[in-house]
């Protein structure tokens, strides 16, 4: 009984916060004024949206509300085969959208973070 307690609790007030109705493209806008504002450099930000926007413009994510975001549609776009990224851009890609992700978890717009069951990884086809 106290389990569900706990889980409704934290429906009402993920409900309460607004979480529906923000997309990511406004989530997008709020993470580079809040990057500012915690004194990331501007360089920093501007190469983290790139990869954020990237992302969610591949997988059409963008008029979409950030809970709608799966680890299926991540690890699909950091492990893109007909991608040349090499590991290290890999690495820093999912980065930035679990870091983007984890902004929209703070502010009440998704719950948990699918970023932090993806790998960087590169398919070796054996033939």
């Amino acid at each position: 009984a106290l389990l569900d307690a706990n889980s409704l609790r934290e429906d009402v007030f993920f409900k309460m916060k607004g979480g529906a109705k923000v997309t990511n493209e406004k989530a997008l806008e709020h993470y580079g004024e809040w990057s500012d504002t915690i004194g990331k450099a501007d360089r920093t930000i501007q190469e983290t949206v790139i990869h954020i926007s990237r992302f969610l413009r591949a997988k059409k994510l963008l008029a979409k509300m950030p809970g709608q975001i799966t680890e299926k549609q991540i690890t699909s776009h950091i492990n893109d085969e007909s991608s040349d990224n090499k590991a290290n851009s890999r690495r820093i890609t999912l980065s930035a959208i679990s870091n983007y992700i984890q902004y929209c978890n703070a502010k009440g717009w998704l719950e948990g973070n699918p970023a932090k069951l993806v790998r960087s990884f590169r398919t070796v086809r054996r033939k």
